[in-house]
């Protein structure tokens, strides 16, 4: 078959490629949602490669399997960020974030951490931020503002992408980058837009605590906020769509833990909760909003 993308093709592919487009569709929608099998599937047949590449199957397929596989992790090392693959060999985003270099200072990139397809790393001195997409190999490279440049303090940052009206695929949007950092009695924050390319304003609010401490861990995105961990005790809300911030205390009786045992976490409904060890048990608390708006924290399991 002239069609055939290299070779001769055996007689169950060609009896594949006959088939009418809305049951070949089906199959491929079918296939195991690691990236690897679509990658395999569109190398049979030009016709295949077309559907496999095609955003609406692509949109059915996220929504067909609706968890995506977990294809690896990242750990900043001494040699800077790594990619860990959950299956072997290491394979191509390794190899990439392997390569990623810069031509200053000592020329490594550190992760800060990822969301949406696309991953988020500094230089040591925090003047630049990479946003890279492992998927396209695309990246874009931002100067941080010069007042988180300058803070004396702690600073931490997340990549997201707002889905626009309709569009359920986060990952061809546009993606913003959100900082927050702490200089003198005031914790500031800013984000960078991608759509115009630029970073907002600087805003900030004044702080109580004698120290403020943002630990360096990924923030976690409940609706149009992110939070940080503060102090053990808090944390620390950026609102992306009102520009605002805020310190939000944790359960009162919630028990005491270890600052590194204690995560927020995403859930559902755009739902903020707090996630943490004690005495070997996982328990998870959940921030509902009443009636009157009112927020308050709910131990869930």
């Amino acid at each position: 078959m002239a069609d055939v993308t290299g070779g001769h093709s055996s007689p169950p592919a060609a009896a594949a490629e006959t088939l009418p487009d809305d049951v070949l569709a089906e199959i491929l929608l079918r296939l195991p949602p690691h990236p690897s099998f679509l990658s395999s599937a569109s190398l049979v047949f030009k016709r295949w490669l077309r559907h496999t590449r095609n955003p609406s199957f692509l949109r059915r397929f996220r929504e067909f399997h609706r968890t995506a596989p977990v294809l690896g992790f990242f750990l900043n090392s001494s040699h800077g960020a790594l990619f860990f693959p959950t299956d072997a060999p290491p394979g191509r985003i390794a190899d990439q974030v392997a390569s990623l270099r810069r031509n200053t200072g000592d020329g490594l990139w550190w992760l800060v951490g990822c969301r949406h397809g696309r991953v988020l790393l500094r230089s040591c001195d925090w003047a630049n931020l990479l946003v890279w997409d492992p998927m396209t190999e695309g990246f874009v490279c931002l100067p941080a503002p010069i007042q988180m440049v300058q803070a004396d303090a702690d600073r931490d940052a997340a990549v997201f992408c707002a889905a626009s009206a309709g569009d359920e695929d986060r990952r061809s949007g546009a993606f913003n980058v959100a900082v927050v950092f702490v200089s003198g009695d005031h914790v500031f924050g800013c984000m960078f837009s991608s759509a115009i390319g630029a970073w907002g304003d600087v805003i900030s609010t004044p702080v109580t605590l004698p120290l403020l401490m943002i630990y360096d861990e990924p923030a976690a995105l409940a609706g149009e906020a992110l939070y940080w961990i503060v102090n053990g005790s808090s944390l620390l809300e950026f609102n992306c769509g009102s520009q605002s911030l805020a310190l939000i205390s944790r359960p009162s009786d919630m028990p005491a833990t270890h600052r590194w045992n204690i995560r927020p976490v995403s859930l559902e409904d755009d739902l903020l909760g707090l996630a943490f060890f004690n005495d070997f048990c996982l328990h998870l608390w959940v921030r509902e909003v009443a009636d009157d708006v009112a927020t308050n924290w709910v131990q869930r399991k």
